[in-house]
C-alpha cells in the first residue's frame, strides 16, 4: 500500500510455516515508513544479525480447510507488536514481549472440540535503545526494563488464584492438558506494571548497569455502593542508582475522588 503524503505500508508473509520465534502459520508481518525514511516493524519476531526473539506477534486458531493444520485449526497472527525502529541514519530501537497465554475448547473441522492454545495478551517487557543496524546483538547503551507482578490485593503479594486477584476472570483459565469449560477465546491479564528500570551501558560497552528506578504501589478502595472493589494506582517512587549507591525520593502518590457512575435506561 502506498500513500505518497503520508509513507508506506507494506506487508510481508506467505511463509506457510510457523517457527519458534513466530507461531503465525503464515508468518505475517508489517512494516510502516514515514515521509522522512523512518521504518516501524510490527510483528518481526526476531532481530536480524541476533535473532533475538521479540515475542511480538499474537495467534489465535482459525478454521481454515485443506491447509495441512492439525484439526483444520491455524495459528493465525491477530496482533502485531511493535518490535523495531529504524532511522535513516541506520539507528535501531527494539522492543521485546512476554506473552501471556491460555487454553479454550475450539470446535475443530470434524464438529468435535479440542484444547488449544491462544495469547491472550502481550506484555511489553524490554526496550533497547541507541543501537545500530548490523550490530544489534551488541550491549545496547540504553536499555529500559519492565517488571510485572500479579494484580494482588493483599499487601505481601499472593499467587495466581482467584481469591487474591479480585479484578481478574481466573474462571476463565485453562491450561495445557485440562478440560477447558470456555468454547471462545477471552482477552485479559492478570498482571500489573510493578516496576521500571532505566540502564546505561559502560565505559568499555561490555555491561549495562541500573540509573533510575521507578516503583508502582495500587490499592483496592472500596467503592462504596456495593459494586466490586478496584484497582488503582496509588503511588509512584524514583529512586536513584547511578554509581553503585541508590537514594530514594519522596512517593507521587494519589488521592482520589468517587462519583456515581451513570445508567442509561
Amino acid at each position: 500500500w502506498v500513500a505518497p503524503p503520508s509513507g508506506r505500508v507494506q506487508s510481508f508473509g506467505g511463509a506457510e510455516t510457523a517457527t519458534a520465534t513466530n507461531p503465525d502459520r503464515f508468518r505475517s508481518s508489517w512494516t510502516v515508513t514515514t515521509p522522512e525514511g523512518t521504518k516501524y516493524a510490527f510483528g518481526s519476531s526476531n532481530e536480524p544479525t541476533s535473532n533475538a526473539r521479540t515475542d511480538s506477534v499474537s495467534t489465535l486458531p482459525v478454521y481454515m480447510q485443506n491447509q495441512g493444520c492439525v484439526d483444520d485449526l491455524c495459528d493465525l497472527g491477530v496482533t502485531w507488536g511493535l518490535d523495531r525502529v529504524e532511522d535513516v541514519h541506520g539507528n535501531v530501537v527494539s522492543y521485546f514481549y512476554a506473552q501471556e497465554n491460555n487454553f479454550y475448547k475450539a470446535l475443530t473441522g470434524g464438529g468435535a472440540f479440542t484444547e488449544r492454545m491462544y495469547t491472550r495478551t502481550s506484555d511489553l517487557v524490554r526496550v533497547e535503545y541507541a543501537k545500530t543496524v548490523g550490530a544489534e546483538g551488541a550491549v545496547p547503551p540504553v536499555r529500559v526494563h519492565l517488571d510485572y507482578e500479579y494484580r494482588c490485593a493483599l499487601a505481601n503479594g499472593c499467587t495466581d488464584s482467584g481469591a487474591t486477584l479480585p479484578d481478574v476472570p481466573t474462571d476463565l483459565y485453562c491450561f495445557f492438558g485440562q478440560s477447558c469449560s470456555a468454547t471462545t477465546p477471552s482477552f485479559f491479564t492478570k498482571l500489573r506494571l510493578a516496576q521500571i528500570t532505566t540502564e546505561t551501558v559502560n565505559m568499555a560497552g561490555t555491561s549495562v548497569s541500573p540509573v533510575n528506578q521507578w516503583d508502582l504501589s495500587y490499592a483496592f478502595p472500596a467503592t462504596g455502593d456495593g459494586t466490586p472493589d478496584r484497582m488503582w494506582l496509588d503511588s509512584i517512587s524514583q529512586t536513584g542508582l547511578s554509581g553503585g549507591g541508590s537514594i530514594t525520593l519522596p512517593p507521587v502518590s494519589y488521592g482520589y475522588t468517587m462519583l456515581a457512575n451513570r445508567v442509561n435506561t
